[in-house]
């Protein structure tokens, strides 16, 4: 009797060693399942071309509802900075026709949505899961990349490993050239890089608030954060995680969680971030002490 018994406990302590041995081995996917299993149902992604250079309203489940002419809120081309906190409405050079009443609204609207997720599509910053140099400082040229993807209409929800490296790879050598390195770029050379390679306009939005990042999103328009990266808590950024990051958010959820495409993690696409979260973590690249970088983002846009 008591061999049988010491017989089941190793028995068991065997099942109980192998099934932690099988947990801690596929821990990466048994996370993402879980988080794919509490992930909220997503709006439907917009592309570009659907809103047209025109402001749609969006409900929840991100289906058209009305449609609200717009124009670009930039005159001009090259680098703006905006202070961020612009109202839900906004009115530009608006002209106030025969008294309080009547007012001509000659520039651009902006409407309060409940939800909205651009139709960008993703790529790793190691489109091959090579993560050693250059691909592991490549987070700015994959968010510039994503983004520039979206308004040239790639249908794609995933671009190809093929495109995705050789186009990061012109990228930094283009960067090279230009600044003499590719590493940590700032929001200002991101934007530079943006305006000299794909002829976009840019916008940089100091202290952004979660009503500044839905306003530009509503335009149709991606987002572009640097980060300090190990204030993202990212569960699948090899630890502790980067010091400097980027990342595109390309929409937000009725339950106040931005939509992003990550390159950081080849599980990056549509990843959530809550809104307190992502805000939080907003630095500009800051070689003494990320977490006193400037807080600021980029908009790129045609």
């Amino acid at each position: 009797m008591f061999a049988k018994r010491i017989k089941s406990c190793f028995t068991l302590l065997a099942l109980m060693s192998a099934t932690w041995s099988a947990l801690y081995f596929n821990r990466a996917e048994l996370l993402e399942w879980m988080q794919a299993w509490q992930q909220p149902v997503l709006p439907e992604a917009v592309g570009y071309e659907e809103i047209g250079g025109e402001v749609m309203e969006l409900g929840s489940d991100g289906v058209v509802e009305e449609e609200i002419v717009e124009s670009s809120p930039s005159t001009g081309s090259g680098t703006n900075v905006e202070e961020a906190g612009s109202p839900d409405l906004v009115v530009d050079e608006g002209e106030v026709v025969g008294g309080d009443e009547d007012v001509v609204i000659e520039d651009e609207v902006v409407v309060e949505v409940d939800a909205i997720n651009l139709a960008v599509p993703f790529t790793s910053q190691a489109p091959h899961a090579n993560w050693d140099y250059p691909y592991k400082e490549a987070c700015e040229e994959a968010s510039v990349f994503m983004v520039a993807s979206y308004f040239e209409g790639v249908a794609d929800s995933v671009i190809a490993s093929e495109v995705a490296d050789e186009r990061l790879l012109e990228l930094i050598a283009f960067e090279e050239e230009v600044f003499g390195y590719y590493e940590d770029t700032t929001v200002e050379q991101t934007a530079l890089l943006a305006e000299m390679v794909y002829g976009y306009q840019t916008l940089i939005i100091e202290n952004p608030t979660v009503e500044s990042i839905k306003e530009q999103l509503q335009l149709g328009r991606p987002v572009i954060v640097p980060a300090a990266g190990r204030e993202l808590g990212n569960p699948y950024f090899t630890a502790p995680g980067p010091v400097y990051h980027m990342l595109v958010i390309r929409g937000y959820t009725v339950d106040g969680q931005f939509i992003t495409n990550d390159p950081g993690t080849r599980r990056g696409e549509t990843f959530l971030y809550p809104f307190d979260t992502l805000l939080g973590a907003v630095h500009d690249y800051d070689e003494d002490d990320i977490l006193t970088g400037a807080k600021r983002v980029l908009v790129m846009y045609p």
